[in-house]
């Protein structure tokens, strides 16, 4: 039996799942972008190509847009030493930024051990 998922619908969506062809990398991250700066996050370059970009925010974090999804580094690693990401769908900017603005509200943790006084 083969299904089609052209015609599903999500809560809020259109009747046909067209946002990846719809949503440009240069959409999604200028809906990104302003969703951040209501949040008072600034913003220090976009890099754009014809298949995807990155938002670039201060302290050299990134957010990549490609396919139809974000995603960013999560600021620690997997149990097997590689680094861990966080993937938000394209279609919500907002619910991104939020994401975002939660990762960089915590605070870091030291690289090593606190130094002698």
């Amino acid at each position: 039996m083969t299904r089609d998922f052209t015609a599903a619908t999500f809560p809020g969506q259109a009747s046909s799942m067209s946002w990846p062809r719809d949503l440009t990398p240069v959409l999604v991250l200028a809906a990104l972008r302003a969703a951040l700066a209501i949040r008072g996050v600034a913003i220090t370059g976009m890099t754009l190509t014809r298949l995807g970009g990155v938002l670039i925010l201060p302290g050299g974090f990134n957010v990549m847009c490609r396919s139809g999804w974000l995603w960013w580094r999560l600021g620690r690693l997997s149990g097997t030493g590689r680094p861990l990401h966080a993937i938000h769908p394209a279609d919500d900017p907002v619910g991104a930024a939020r994401r975002i603005v939660l990762l960089l509200a915590q605070p870091t943790e030291s690289a090593g051990p606190p130094a002698a006084p």
